[in-house]
């Protein structure tokens, strides 16, 4: 029933809800608290606790996984054309030949807090291995695995 009526409608363009605002987003991450408590009849142990227990990624995680999936796809020309205008190899990084340009903007919610910058901060800190691979299937099997960025202070995600 949580997938049905819950994970459905954040599962449709995740995206879109990633760039919405902290406080919504913590109202998103508080409604899976709110069901994994219901489903598992457990009112005390703490979300990550939870989350470990149904093995379902935090909702953050969940977007964030579904970002480097489309910066992939982007690369690999298999999103539409349009998407291509996006993303950007890095001229600046010639040891780390798979990484994206990150364009400093002036404002944050803009900025930022955009799908440009958002997604080649994302990218750039994937191992090189896995910004290697050539193909969707293996991609979305390492994808799934991935625990985020290492560094998820402000600076770094932003």
């Amino acid at each position: 029933m949580i997938n049905t009526f819950i994970y459905s409608n954040f599962n449709y363009a995740p995206l879109a809800w990633h760039f919405s605002s902290r406080n919504s987003q913590k109202k998103i991450e508080k409604v899976q608290d709110r069901c994994l408590r219901l489903l598992f009849d457990d009112y005390s142990s703490s979300y990550e606790n939870l989350l470990n227990k149904s093995g379902q990624p935090s909702m953050e995680l969940k977007r964030l996984r579904i970002l480097a999936l489309e910066v992939f796809k982007t690369l690999k020309s298999l999103n539409p054309e349009f998407m291509k205008e996006i993303f950007h190899p890095s001229p600046y990084l010639t040891h780390k030949k798979n990484n994206l340009q990150v364009q400093s903007r002036r404002t944050v919610k803009f900025g930022n807090n955009s799908l440009r910058v958002l997604g080649a901060h994302i990218w750039n800190s994937l191992p090189e291995n896995v910004k290697s691979i050539s193909v969707l299937n293996k991609f979305k099997e390492f994808i799934k695995t991935w625990e985020g960025p290492k560094c998820k202070c402000y600076l770094c995600l932003k």
